[in-house]
């Protein structure tokens, strides 16, 4: 029964560090057998119903967020203060073209983020495919603006 899994209940589980909390007093250092070497059964049920209770308590969303959600606080803190907060796709995409715009380079991109600069160049590539550059007309050039 070592580290036997139960579908999607791991390490990686959102809640598998309270479910941990929660075993680690009475399974100790037998917790390697544990559902997904995290936690005992009952452990893992208490944190869920636990999260199940505070979501209704407090009217939080119990479906799982939009993707395309950008937390501007989140970008804000990454971006500005350097801090090392946890970035959907989006948010880490959102980042990059604000550090890039902001004329940062791909490393230091990268070093801010936290994040190799192969996958800054990734998004960068990404970005450019979802918004094409469009030619602005410098000053004095003729514009093709159709009348």
């Amino acid at each position: 029964m070592s580290g036997r899994t139960v579908g999607h209940l791991s390490r990686s589980h959102p809640l598998a560090e309270v479910a941990g909390r929660h075993c680690a007093g009475h399974l100790g250092s037998l917790r390697h057998s544990a559902i997904g070497q995290v936690a005992c059964g009952e452990c893992w049920e208490r944190a869920i119903r636990d999260d199940e209770r505070v979501a209704v308590e407090f009217g939080l969303a119990t479906e799982p967020p939009d993707p395309a959600y950008i937390d501007e606080i989140a970008v804000e803190r990454a971006c500005r203060y350097g801090d090392r907060v946890t970035l959907t796709a989006a948010e880490r995409a959102e980042a990059v073209r604000r550090l890039h715009a902001g004329g940062m380079g791909v490393g230091a991109i990268g070093e801010q983020l936290a994040i190799a600069g192969t996958k800054v160049l990734d998004i960068l590539a990404g970005l450019a495919q979802a918004i094409p550059l469009v030619p602005v007309p410098v000053h004095g050039e003729p514009s093709e603006v159709a009348s």
